[in-house]
């Protein structure tokens, strides 16, 4: 069952960059981990989806040709 989310303008590198802050800052996971987190995110992730909007990205039509 899906449940609603209310609009937000967040955009998908917004979000991991915080995300990534946070893992990041809490010590739970291990240095190197952090830093292939973060070579992922930006190296692949957000240099393709930074600017979409975090909410379009559930659907491919959202993203485009990738």
């Amino acid at each position: 069952m899906a449940t609603y989310v209310g609009l937000t303008y967040v955009t998908t590198g917004e979000y991991l960059s915080a995300w990534w802050e946070s893992v990041a800052s809490d010590g739970t996971i291990r240095p190197k981990t952090t830093k292939n987190y973060y070579v992922a995110i930006r190296v692949h992730i957000v240099s393709r989806l930074g600017s979409v909007p975090l909410q379009a990205t559930d659907t491919p039509e959202g993203t485009g040709p990738l």
